[in-house]
């Protein structure tokens, strides 16, 4: 495992050509980067060597924080390589978790086998903590991103039945979800296939990934429009997508 050898900007906001730069996306293959999207339009691979199921940014530290299964991460730019934190577990039991949020010093994620539910992760130790346990019939949430300016939590639902495929936003408070969006039609977002597992909240917009060549989807939350989708540089179909929203790592902290 290593990084590569592209060396990251570090242009002051002000100067840097914003909007997608610093959208963070992944696949479980570690023969393919993760790659973050850069200030010159291109996507830039990141980090080698690993198979991400779900990543979220600290923007506070700029920590980027992803999964292999039930393996968690964390790297920052002043970093050589990703460091291993441990193995996640709930009730002292190891478990895998599909995806990754992070807002307000907590890190949070979802799994979708036993109790389907948004957990909080414990970032020294990757112990988990049950937040919110949603019925397991309706909902196959495969991305998961909080929006840094509302603190509105968001997921991607897979599962077509009983309450369809879409976005929708989380209430952990009162236990609840609420619906957003339908899923992208296929030229919104090119080769979705219903199937979207990475989701990145940031700049006004949600990102969607997809685990196979195709596109990225681009909801603009203001007016609940989709918007041209981006092209990703995946050339093979994974099972498992991850996105997260890192402006930092540009210098940017969180604009847009």
């Amino acid at each position: 495992m290593k990084r590569f050898a592209a060396a990251l900007s570090v242009a002051l906001c002000a100067g840097a050509a914003f909007g997608q730069t610093g959208l963070i996306i992944a696949v479980d293959d570690s023969t393919v980067p993760i790659y973050i999207y850069n200030e010159s339009g291109q996507w830039q691979p990141l980090l080698t060597g690993y198979a991400p199921w779900g990543a979220a940014v600290d923007p506070a530290t700029c920590t980027l924080y992803f999964n292999a299964g039930g393996s968690l991460y964390r790297y920052s730019r002043e970093d050589a390589d990703a460091t291993l934190i441990g193995t996640l577990t709930y009730n002292s039991s190891t478990t895998n978790v599909v995806s990754l949020a992070f807002y307000n010093g907590i890190l949070y994620g979802t799994k979708n086998i036993a109790t389907e539910a948004v957990y909080s992760i414990n970032t020294a130790t990757a112990e988990m903590t049950l937040v919110y346990a949603y019925p397991a019939a309706d909902f196959d949430f495969g991305g998961l991103d909080i929006d840094p300016d509302t603190g509105i939590m968001y997921g991607t639902n897979d599962d077509a039945t009983p309450l369809g495929t879409g976005i929708y936003s989380f209430d952990l408070e009162n236990q609840s979800t609420s619906f957003v969006a339908p899923y992208p039609t296929e030229a919104q977002l090119p080769g979705n296939g219903n199937d979207i597992d990475g989701l990145a909240a940031g700049g006004g917009k949600l990102w969607l990934a997809i685990d196979n060549a195709g596109g990225i989807g681009v909801y603009d939350i203001a007016t609940g429009q989709y918007e041209a989708p981006l092209t990703n540089p995946y050339t093979t179909s994974e099972v498992f997508a991850a996105a997260a929203w890192g402006p930092c790592f540009f210098g940017g902290g969180g604009c847009a």
